[in-house]
């Protein structure tokens, strides 16, 4: 039986869908879609950017350290869409870790796993932004109330990303720089295509920054911890010590490259950003990815 909301015109039955849009905060913005997503139905006539680039995974030294023990990285439990998921920006490590001191290590230095470009075709989702923060009501200020996840859905694992780039940037490199141009394909009367522009051009981040500019992969499975699927590994230098990565490093991680950052005291994890982007940029440009 549907489910009774009373409006100005008494008790109307509403679906799953219409309950999520008068009211997008009392459950998942996620509906699974039917078809295409309108943003995906513009975005497939573009021709996709030459070169694939890697998957950013970021976590902390604690995380790590089970990673490297159970030679797997699992999938946590998503508030948003109800499911175990793991996730992945595209070219840059977007995400960042809680706001609070690290003292030493702690466990909750930032780390970046920076995966093979063929990861994609591990997942289940692809979306053009941050779907944490669209959950969260970020992007309201450039999207409509009634717009769902779904609505923006890539529906190509394999090269929905580089159509993506070449839309809304251009090149790899302008991607990586969130240098964005307004795309040459019309968009007029496609809504979910103008929130994307409106959502890339603005430089307001009062209420949202810039990973609303990188794309979103979403894997269910477990993934093995070892290369190829694993390329590189950014840590705090001081990790190196550690006689876990010692193993690692010598065994099972071998053929993984491992990059390092110093790490300064009282420094919150946010305050290491530049060195993260930095170190990862370098790395694909090094496997002429950029």
């Amino acid at each position: 039986m549907s489910a009774q909301v009373k409006t100005s015109n008494g008790n109307l039955p509403i679906n799953r869908l219409t309950t999520a849009v008068l009211n997008r905060s009392r459950m998942s913005p996620y509906v699974s879609p039917v078809g295409l997503s309108r943003y995906w139905q513009w975005l497939q006539a573009t021709t996709p950017c030459a070169s694939p680039m890697a998957w950013c995974h970021t976590t902390d030294t604690y995380a790590l350290r089970s990673m490297i023990e159970t030679g797997v990285l699992t999938p946590r439990l998503c508030k948003v869409f109800d499911e175990y998921l793991s996730y992945f920006f595209y070219g840059r490590p977007a995400l960042r870790r809680a706001i609070e001191p690290i003292v030493d290590t702690g466990g909750r230095a930032p780390v970046v796993i920076v995966m093979d470009p063929g990861l994609a075709t591990d997942g289940v989702r692809l979306f053009p932004f941050d779907t944490g923060a669209f959950a969260s009501g970020r992007y309201n200020d450039w999207m409509h109330r009634a717009m769902q996840l779904s609505d923006f859905e890539l529906a190509s694992l394999s090269d929905g990303a580089q159509r993506h780039v070449t839309a809304h940037f251009g090149t790899n490199d302008r991607y990586l720089r969130l240098e964005t141009r307004r795309p040459t394909a019309s968009f007029v009367g496609s809504f979910e295509v103008q929130s994307v522009v409106s959502l890339l051009t603005d430089r307001n981040t009062a209420t949202s920054d810039d990973r609303r500019g990188t794309l979103e992969l979403q894997v269910t499975r477990q993934l093995p911890f070892e290369h190829p699927l694993v390329r590189a590994i950014v840590l705090p230098e001081k990790m190196l010590r550690a006689s876990y990565v010692q193993d690692f490093l010598y065994g099972r991680g071998a053929r993984i490259q491992i990059e390092t950052y110093p790490l300064m005291p009282l420094r919150d994890a946010r305050e290491y950003q530049f060195y993260l982007e930095a170190i990862v940029r370098g790395l694909q440009e090094k496997w002429g990815l950029v």
